[in-house]
């Protein structure tokens, strides 16, 4: 497990966890114990997010269907794109841990191809901008650290801009991207929310919005009971939590049922039927409580992807609910 792993990894080497306040303490801290600087500086992002966790040690397991769902999502932002960006600083615990799918997300410039994989691992954290002081928009962060293959943890964020839609964040977050590709010296500016960038940190915001809509489907993992060993503290299990996985589950039951049924549509004429189609998940956000009044608040709901078929000779089409 990607945290677990983590804190291991930074226990062996002797780090202070009391000290760990911010990114830039991580990194001082690293620098104490023998990092250079640049490293210290990428790798104290992830000490940083690895110290906030180990309060609670939340770790949440996202179904494959609905995670993968919600990267589609992601890549599109529709609906999603108008909600208030406060929403993303509703996170359950001040940092937590993420288990998804592995990704492979390939992004097409010009005639080439360029690939980039992640793992299906990552933290979430709200941080202050202490250290890298990057945005002239807002000084506060939706973060995140993505485990990945190569040595480095890469980081991505949203800037939290007081007020804002996500729409806003998106483009503020497409000119920061390319104003420190043209720092680099680089001439192939992004203007995609397909950027990896882009998609990554939305993606992680897709998870946040989905923990904390209405029926998440949410179930804690009983955690394992360790043995005491003399000598050598032993680690505390992460306290799990399975999300999605009965809807993920109608979500791979009425997929096939859709498949089926339009492959048998299909073989039963020349014709393709112009109709057969997914309408793609998205949020929805509406208020409760009285006007004006503090009681009053913004509840997010996940409309799940709905599996339209189409069938020849017929002036209806049959729609599979995801309940």
């Amino acid at each position: 497990m990607y945290a677990l792993d983590c804190e291991k990894k930074y226990d062996d080497m002797g780090v202070r966890w009391n000290v760990c306040d911010t990114i830039l303490n991580c990194g001082k801290e690293l620098q104490r114990l023998g990092m250079g600087l640049n490293d210290s500086i990428d790798y104290g992002a992830e000490l940083f997010c690895v110290a906030r966790w180990r309060k609670y040690r939340a770790v949440y397991k996202v179904d494959n269907t609905v995670s993968q769902e919600l990267f589609e999502q992601a890549k599109e932002m529709k609906s999603d794109a108008q909600l208030p960006v406060e929403l993303l600083k509703n996170l359950p615990y001040h940092c937590i841990a993420v288990q998804v799918p592995s990704i492979e997300h390939v992004i097409r410039v010009n005639k080439g191809e360029e690939k980039h994989f992640f793992s299906g691992n990552f933290f979430i954290t709200i941080e202050q901008d202490d250290l890298f002081k990057c945005s002239p928009v807002a000084d506060t962060f939706f973060f995140t650290i993505w485990d990945s293959k190569d040595e480095k943890q890469p980081a991505f964020f949203i800037p939290l801009k007081e007020g804002a839609v996500i729409q806003d964040v998106i483009d503020a977050l497409i000119d920061l991207c390319n104003e420190s590709r043209k720092a680099s010296g680089e001439t192939k500016l992004q203007n995609s929310i397909l950027s990896t960038e882009v998609v990554f940190p939305l993606y992680a915001a897709q998870i946040i919005l989905y923990l904390q809509s209405v029926g998440s489907d949410i179930v804690s993992v009983p955690t394992p009971k360790t043995r005491k060993t003399t000598g050598k503290k032993s680690q505390k299990p992460a306290k799990v939590r399975r999300v999605g996985y009965r809807i993920g589950a109608t979500l791979r039951q009425q997929k096939k049922v859709y498949e089926n049924s339009n492959t048998n549509t299909n073989s039963a004429s020349h014709r393709r039927s112009p109709i057969a189609h997914i309408r793609r998940g998205h949020f929805q956000g509406f208020w409760t409580g009285p006007r004006d009044s503090k009681k009053r608040k913004l509840v997010v709901k996940w409309v799940a992807p709905t599996y339209v078929r189409g069938q020849q000779g017929a002036d209806t089409t049959t729609v599979f609910a995801v309940k």
